[in-house]
């Protein structure tokens, strides 16, 4: 600590060197007072552990002076945690721990006996002084391991974590709970969700941020999306660490958009869909062919018939129920019912979709119910038909017949009454263009229930009317070919009327219906249009019992390009009739549908046994 010279003669000064005293002896002198004064050192330990107080081994601790400056290297603590430095000189010093990665501070104790300087407030630093010879022990340091953690959990609508949400197009809301489950508090926490696309983050969107999320704490985001096709979405949440870094978790959230659907085809009898049953009354067996055109299975489904009471539910019936129905398949149900009547049903078929809701669909079946089939008597020409004697069997009169009635060749009644035809009024047919009932031919109306229904295309012609056109003249049939056509069709009609068969087996063969059928387009291309829907509706001129004035029906004469080529659109058609649009063209020629039928009305070609009558 110091060296004094004491000699009291010339000896030398002191020479600045630690423990070393220049001496000069003089002839016999006694060189007293030569003292070394040493200061006796000390030594400052403590230990490092962690919050359980298990032991932190290979933490640095550095030692400085009252100013600042180390003193020697730094240390290590042994791998019991302890630490100690030796021979320090008395005097202030502060001892400073640097944490290992991930540690952060608790706590620190001066454990020194003396009057230490106080705790500095300052962390992983501790004030020490160390007086002579002390061991100032207990400067301890008290660490923690920094576990930053923190869990996502993402859901889809209702469904619970984990699990698949199963819904329809439509808005869903995501839920996003954050919870921190580390030790330390996190900061500047974000949730980005992928947006169903992984991999490309040029649509992901940030859900929310939170700007402190506590240990143990939890809060809660949410995000509506709206979601049409089957989503996964990841999300992940990300917060910063009291050290800066980061942690993160992801989580997703499945949708199954399904899209429940479901398709009846009811048939009646052996009638495509769509198409009209023609059949006499009894019994009719319905078809009800339920398929699953959705992606998803349906369970419960049900199929009930309005029983051809639209709008009354208490005479429906219950055809029968399927438990399951996967996706695709496809089941029959059938029900037979006695039918008397024309009758529209309805059928509903309802499943119930995985959700609870259900999907349905409905389709129809048309019955006409038609006379029973009448022995055909043969057919007969015009000049049959518009005899005066003859016409008593069209006249709508009933009990007026010639004598000959019931006998081989001849009808047995009145063609307008039944067994003949079905019509809601008795000996009349309804008018299309003035919608009343009226006694005459109904040309088209092949149940022969006296009224134009979908599907069917018709003429009507007062019996008055009908009679004049099937008498005449060769003059009037000269100067106007609609008088021809109509002659041969109004025949044709009223042998079938009388039951003579109009068909072949030949589906594509050209038989008398389907002249029938072209008779009655060309006479609607070539007449006015009395009801403004587009096709004539059958007027001639000089024809009686009518409003329309001969100017408005031009006649056509025998040298027309649709006498004899026929017609292919309204367009080139003469005025009134090129606005007859709705007429199903292109339409044979006028002369090779006469023929037809004028051959039928002699012969009874172009039927399946049909025969002249006579």
């Amino acid at each position: 600590m110091s060296e004094v010279d004491g000699g009291s003669d010339g000896d030398n000064p002191n020479n600045g060197i630690v423990n070393n005293i220049p001496v000069t002896v003089d002839p016999g002198e006694t060189d007293s007072g030569n003292n070394f004064v040493d200061e006796r050192r000390g030594n400052i330990s403590g230990s490092v552990t962690d919050q359980d107080g298990n032991p932190l081994g290979g933490v640095s601790i550095t030692l400085v002076d009252s100013n600042g400056n180390p003193v020697g290297s730094p240390i290590q603590t042994n791998p019991d945690g302890t630490y100690q430095f030796n021979n320090v000189a008395p005097g202030n010093y502060n001892v400073i721990e640097t944490n290992l990665p991930n540690y952060g501070d608790v706590s620190e104790v001066d454990g020194g006996d003396d009057s230490d300087n106080p705790d500095n407030g300052i962390v992983n630093n501790i004030p020490v002084t160390v007086d002579p010879g002390e061991a100032d022990t207990g400067n301890d340091f008290v660490d923690f391991l920094f576990q930053p953690s923190i869990d996502l959990i993402k859901t889809a609508g209702n469904a619970a974590d984990g699990t698949t949400l199963t819904t329809l197009a439509g808005n869903v809301t995501y839920t996003y709970k954050v919870s921190n489950t580390g030790n330390v508090a996190l900061t500047n926490v974000t949730v980005v969700d992928d947006n169903g696309t992984a991999g490309d983050t040029s649509d992901d969107f940030t859900v929310g941020t939170i700007s402190s999320l506590g240990v143990g704490a939890m809060e809660t985001l949410t995000a509506t999306r709206n979601i049409t096709v089957d989503t996964t979405n990841l999300a992940t949440a990300t917060g910063t660490t009291p050290t800066n870094g980061t942690v993160d978790d992801t989580d997703d959230a499945v949708v199954d958009v399904i899209a429940p659907a479901i398709n009846l085809i009811k048939t009646a009898g052996s009638a495509a869909d769509g198409t009209i049953l023609q059949t006499t009354a009894g019994n009719v067996t319905y078809t009800y062919k339920v398929t699953n055109i959705g992606d998803t299975t349906l369970t419960n489904v049900t199929v009930v018939d309005d029983n051809g009471t639209a709008g009354d539910t208490s005479d429906d019936f219950t055809v029968g129920t399927i438990s399951s129905l996967g996706v695709g398949a496809m089941e029959t149900l059938t029900a037979t019912r006695n039918i008397t009547a024309d009758t529209t049903n309805i059928a509903t078929a309802t499943g119930t979709t995985p959700l609870g809701g259900t999907v349905n669909d409905t389709d129809d079946a048309v019955v006409d119910v038609i006379p029973p089939p009448i022995d055909a008597p043969g057919v007969r020409t015009p000049g049959f038909w518009g005899a005066d004697k003859w016409q008593k069997f069209w006249d709508g009169i009933q009990g007026n017949e010639p004598s000959q009635a019931g006998q081989a060749n001849f009808p047995t009644g009145d063609l307008f009454y039944s067994p003949y035809t079905n019509s809601a009024q008795p000996g009349k047919v309804l008018d299309p263009v003035t919608g009343t009932y009226q006694t005459g031919v109904l040309i088209g109306d092949y149940n022969r229930n006296g009224m134009t229904d979908g599907g069917e295309n018709t003429l009507f012609y007062t019996t008055a009317q009908a009679v004049q056109i099937i008498n005449a003249s060769n003059n009037v049939q000269g100067s106007d070919k609609r008088y021809t056509l109509d002659r041969s069709l109004v025949a044709s009609w009223l042998n079938y009327l009388a039951g003579n068969p109009i068909d072949t087996a030949n589906p594509t063969d050209k038989d008398v219906r389907y002249y029938i059928n072209e008779a009655i387009d060309w006479l609607q291309a070539l007449t006015p249009d009395q009801n403004s829907n587009g096709k004539g509706d059958g007027y001639l001129h000089g024809l009686t019992g009518n409003e329309t004035p001969n100017s408005q029906t031009p006649q056509i004469p025998a040298s027309s390009a649709y006498w004899n080529s026929g017609i292919t659109s309204a367009s080139g058609l003469p005025s009134p009739y090129n606005s007859n649009t709705n007429v199903l063209y292109p339409i044979d020629a006028g002369n090779t549908i006469h023929t037809a039928l004028d051959n039928y009305n002699n012969t009874g070609a172009g039927a399946d046994g049909a025969f002249p009558g006579g």
